[in-house]
């Protein structure tokens, strides 16, 4: 005998499986579960509606602020490129990387219209 789960030692053993039967007679339809009062179907409306209105808040707001970023991103440019690179360029390479990304935000700011400046 093979060993068996504990669990199955006190579970009956299967026989063959018979024929099905035939269906008996439909049962009384049990009694409706009780249904949710008027305030709180009233506040799950009112739940659902301040959802939408809020996540419609959210979507304006960060449409407002993404388009409002490029006049940050001008006034920063226009603070940067105001720093002139001092001296010459030549032999020194950290004035060469300043007057490089000097450069790079001047054409940074003409690509997003920022007005010319410095």
């Amino acid at each position: 005998m093979t060993e068996q789960p504990p669990e199955a030692r006190w579970r009956p053993e299967k026989g063959e499986r018979g024929e099905r039967g035939a269906a008996g007679a439909t049962g009384a339809r049990g009694a409706r579960g009780p249904a949710l009062s008027g305030p709180v179907r009233r506040a799950i409306a009112f739940l659902f509606i301040l959802m939408f209105t809020f996540a419609g808040l959210n979507l304006a707001w960060s449409y407002h602020l993404a388009t409002d970023q490029n006049t940050d991103k001008c006034s920063l440019i226009e603070h940067v490129i105001a720093i002139k690179a001092p001296g010459p360029t030549k032999g020194n390479p950290s004035r060469l990387a300043f007057a490089q990304l000097e450069a790079a935000f001047r054409v940074r700011g003409r690509q997003l219209g920022c007005p010319p400046g410095g």
